[in-house]
């Protein structure tokens, strides 16, 4: 699943599942989210020609100091 790496690797889709989590959302929901989520900034960028831009996607102070995942804290 590509929102699975996203989550791994993406300080800013890792802040906006933390975020999801700590509202009470099960860990399949938040990803679901995240999917959604790059599915709608995947059609922005094909429309308006531009290159993803983390900061658009979701923007929390915290975003950077996000600590990894481990592949069993995911999914």
């Amino acid at each position: 699943m590509r929102a699975r790496v996203a989550v791994q690797h993406d300080p800013h889709l890792r802040a906006f599942y933390q975020h999801l989590l700590a509202a009470g959302k099960l860990k399949m929901q938040a990803l679901v989210a995240n999917q959604r989520k790059l599915l709608h900034a995947f059609h922005g960028m094909f429309k308006h020609d531009q290159l993803l831009d983390g900061e658009k996607v979701y923007t929390s102070s915290d975003a950077v100091l996000a600590p990894a995942l481990s592949n069993s804290e995911v999914a």
